[in-house]
């Protein structure tokens, strides 16, 4: 894993990037499968740290909490930041994610119980296989 410092955050905090698996990417480009790592290129995770991703995440779920299942939170993130498409899918599919299987323990936003579900309901590994780093805290 590599350590990418996310300095607007005011220090301190970071974007965990694991190494790149070069077998998983070909794998999933021959299977139509979802992209893995699709954050793992330098426009994308320059922009990570250019603009806090754990503001907007939750901008946009709150601005799409009545659009879910349209590609609200997609957009949102893409119009928001400066990420790629595949990107911002990552982080609009969190969303939904949130939205579908967590919604009344991420009623009032980010909490303990929000982090168990999302966790528990397998929220935070897809968004890992998805976009190649953890998500931001």
């Amino acid at each position: 894993m590599v350590a990418v410092p996310d300095d607007t955050a005011g220090g301190g905090a970071e974007v965990v990037v694991p190494e790149a698996d070069a077998e998983a990417d070909a794998e999933s480009a021959d299977t139509g499968a979802a992209p893995v790592g699709a954050c793992l290129n330098g426009d994308d995770l320059n922009g990570l740290q250019a603009k806090d991703p754990r503001a907007t995440v939750q901008e946009c779920a709150q601005k799409c909490m009545s659009e879910a299942g349209t590609g609200c939170a997609t957009t949102c993130i893409e119009d928001m930041t400066p990420l790629s498409e595949p990107c911002a899918a990552c982080f609009g599919g969190i969303i939904e994610c949130l939205y579908a299987r967590c919604g009344t323990e991420c009623a009032d936003g980010v909490s303990p119980d929000c982090d168990a579900c999302t966790l528990s309901q397998g929220c935070v590994a897809e968004f890992t296989a998805c976009s190649g780093i953890s998500p931001p805290k």
